[in-house]
């Protein structure tokens, strides 16, 4: 008798960034292609190389490559290049402020702290960017800088194998002009590696690779925008952009740029931002793609052949004509690896996802063996690691390749062996994030950039008769590959005010550049409005401090929102950086202080409920940096009422436990406590900063602010009369 099949687990590893380039400039705006090419897209590979029982799936948008090859070319660099090699001695003022600005983009405690030196520029810098303008750098400082930027992007690979880097790291700081060239240097190659070693391991089958389409845009609304409101029923949305055939263009063209570089055309795609309708299956089975991959919640969404729930995750499943196979993203799973496990050690994360994984494999399905996949970002998350994610990449490969009944496999693979048995009759009309697509349509700001795109694209249209591409002039061919790139869906997610970042006002001029590029390559003048920022207000604010004392009524319930009225806020809507965490168990956190008592209210978002034996905490995290001061506020999560609360002292691990007995905490819509200031030890005018993450079993989940920390200044009795508005 046969054995049972094993339970197969899919690691997808999605690599993208949008075009950097503006008309007409070889050099890119930023540098993150050529700076992740030194760290996560060589680590990536690297590490998969080291551990060749484990299969994978390497996604990647033809943006990304278009790109990376862009780096080969004599003399196509970009800003960030430029502005590295400059003598220190020959920079504007305008340089040097943009350095200062721009040059400590990491994570300035998994990386940056790694460099003594570079801590001592940040600290001369400050920390706060109201403080860039009046820093001070001498020119050996600034060359400090200048190397140490690009430095401390190269990832662990790089400083494990190549002698440069280790050299400029030990030498630490007095760099020179032969440094800097070095440096970049060492990463130009990085990028003949990223190439080498991809194809390497998809020659050898190790890995699967798939593409995104070549721009990233979001091909349900390029085949027509009005899809969007399947599943935004109530939001405004822009008059009609309806066009196939954009859609068909940025397909093929990623799959005939993956086959030029890699020597493999892709029969696999994870549709940008895991996008997807009924009417892009056949689109894109036009030009051979046997399978999609999308999220958990568009399968929970769409009408199957049978009962639907979300044990059905673990299968794939097939729809549409000719049939297109579809697997489904366990979001859980991989926000665990992109935004929690990076705040533990690595062996207790793969403990703990290693342990999930064994419990949904040992389960039971009526469709055999679970097959669980696992999609998300494959660079952005590293640099939140300690050491760039190396040790928990490494502890999760070995325990991958040594679970019993387990093997990891590729959806090719897995297709080849079992053809899915059930059927999506009406796929749902939405993308991984909340399984609609309000991200990149339905705001004013997005539909402002939707009419600018459909009246450029109509323009071309008319002047081009939507010919085939053999059939335009060089102009029009370029007018179209202008068009391509405003399709890009990372402009709209930039717009209105779901995320915050420095940059949305240069994704925003890329953005109407590249229409106003349509209309001269056309031969006519751009209307004005392309002059003009759509970005024209700054995003509402996420983070909002204190304004007046308050006094609430602490129960639990959500009619005491007067109460808070003049309390900070904090909103888990929106984040620093272009990941997004799909699973939101913390929605809102207000907090407050009268003259005894600092109080706390905590919205909580969507998610499942749970599991028994699962030991979820809410944990306040206090901290006085000027003191040395630590408090560690905990409340058990067990249910509705009133909720214990447990407070510590000291750093992690070495915590004493605190009396904590006037303090009240009650959850029923949401939680609120009451916890007196002495007991707490906040004194009134003294600086504190805090987080608070939902816990469990030792694996924080969920924290806000979702990075850093929030800081407050403990009220005395001026407070409300120093912050009063109208």
């Amino acid at each position: 008798m046969s054995a049972n099949p094993p339970a197969e687990i899919i690691l997808l590893w999605h690599f993208h960034q949008p075009f950097y380039g503006l008309p007409g400039s070889h050099d890119l705006e930023l540098p993150w292609v050529r700076l992740h090419a030194a760290k996560s897209y060589l680590d990536m590979a690297a590490m998969l190389l080291e551990n060749p029982k484990i299969r994978a799936v390497a996604n990647f948008s033809g943006s990304l490559l278009e790109q990376l090859l862009h780096y080969r070319q004599p003399g196509f660099r970009d800003r960030f290049w430029e502005l590295t090699l400059r003598p220190a001695g020959d920079l504007t003022e305008e340089e040097r402020r943009f350095i200062l600005r721009s040059f400590f983009s990491l994570d300035w405690q998994t990386v940056l702290a790694r460099f003594p030196r570079y801590l001592e520029l940040l600290d001369k810098r400050g920390r706060r960017d109201d403080q860039v303008a009046s820093a001070r750098l001498t020119d050996a400082e600034m060359t400090d800088l200048q190397l140490l930027f690009n430095l401390a992007w190269c990832g662990f690979t790089l400083r494990q194998h190549d002698q440069r880097v280790r050299e400029l790291s030990s030498k630490g700081r007095g760099f020179n002009q032969a440094d800097k060239e070095v440096i970049l240097a060492v990463q130009l190659e990085a990028i003949d590696q990223v190439f080498g070693l991809w194809r390497e391991l998809v020659d050898r089958e190790q890995v699967e690779l798939t593409v995104t389409p070549h721009y990233h845009p979001i091909l349900p609304l390029l085949v027509d925008n009005q899809i969007a409101r399947r599943s935004l029923p109530g939001h405004p949305l822009p008059s009609r952009f309806a066009y196939p055939m954009d859609a068909h263009s940025q397909v093929a063209m990623a799959l005939d740029q993956a086959e030029a570089v890699f020597g493999r055309r892709p029969v696999g795609m994870w549709p940008s931002e895991g996008s997807v309708s009924p009417e892009i299956l056949p689109l894109v089975a036009e030009h051979g793609i046997r399978w999609l991959a999308s999220d958990e919640h568009v399968l929970l969404q769409s009408k199957l052949d049978g009962p639907a729930d979300r044990a059905e995750i673990y299968q794939p499943f097939w729809s549409g004509s000719p049939p297109i196979s579809l697997f489904f993203r366990d979001h859980e799973l991989s926000d665990l690896i992109g935004f929690s496990y990076s705040r533990i050690e690595a062996q207790q994360a793969v403990r703990d996802f290693t342990n999930r994984l064994g419990s949904i494999a040992s389960g039971r399905f009526a469709a055999g063996p679970p097959c669980v996949t696992v999609i998300l970002d494959g660079e952005n998350a590293w640099e939140h690691y300690p050491q760039d994610g190396r040790q928990f990449l490494e502890r999760l490969y070995q325990q991958l390749a040594a679970m019993r009944g387990l093997k990891t496999t590729t959806p090719t693979d897995r297709l080849s062996r079992r053809p899915p048995a059930r059927q999506i009759v009406s796929l749902h009309s939405g993308s991984w994030i909340s399984a609609n697509f309000r991200i990149w349509i339905g705001q004013r700001e997005k539909n402002l950039a939707w009419e600018q795109l459909r009246r450029a694209r109509k323009l071309f249209a008319d002047r081009s008769g939507g010919g085939r591409e053999t059939d335009r002039s060089p102009p029009e061919r370029e007018a179209y590959r202008y068009l391509l790139r405003a399709e890009g869906s990372d402009w709209m997610w930039w717009y209105g005010d779901d995320f915050v970042a420095v940059d949305k006002p240069l994704f925003d001029r890329i953005f109407r550049e590249n229409l106003a590029a349509v209309y001269h390559r056309l031969g006519t003048s751009p209307p004005e409005e392309l002059a003009e920022p759509i970005v024209t207000r700054a995003a509402a604010e996420l983070v909002k401090p204190p304004r007046s004392l308050i006094r609430p009524t602490i129960d639990g319930h959500e009619y005491g929102y007067y109460d808070w009225v003049g309390a900070g806020s904090c909103c888990a809507t929106g984040a620093a950086g272009a990941m997004y965490q799909s699973s939101s168990y913390l929605a809102e956190l207000r907090y407050g202080f009268d003259l005894e008592r600092f109080y706390l209210r905590l919205r909580v978002g969507e998610r499942r409920q749970p599991d028994a034996g699962e030991r979820l905490s809410i944990e306040l995290d206090l901290h006085q940096e000027a003191e040395g001061l630590r408090r560690l506020l905990v409340i058990p999560f067990e249910g509705t009422g009133r909720m214990a609360c447990r407070l510590f002292q000291g750093e992690e691990g070495d915590q004493a436990p605190l009396s904590c007995d006037l303090a009240e905490a009650f959850f029923h819509e949401c939680l609120e406590c009451a916890l007196p200031l002495d007991q707490l030890g906040l004194q009134a005018g003294s600086r504190w900063t805090m987080s608070l993450r939902l816990v469990q079993n030792g694996v924080e989940l969920d924290r806000l602010p979702r990075s850093g920390e929030l800081a407050f200044e403990v009220p005395d009795e001026t407070f409300s009369e120093r912050n009063w508005i109208v």
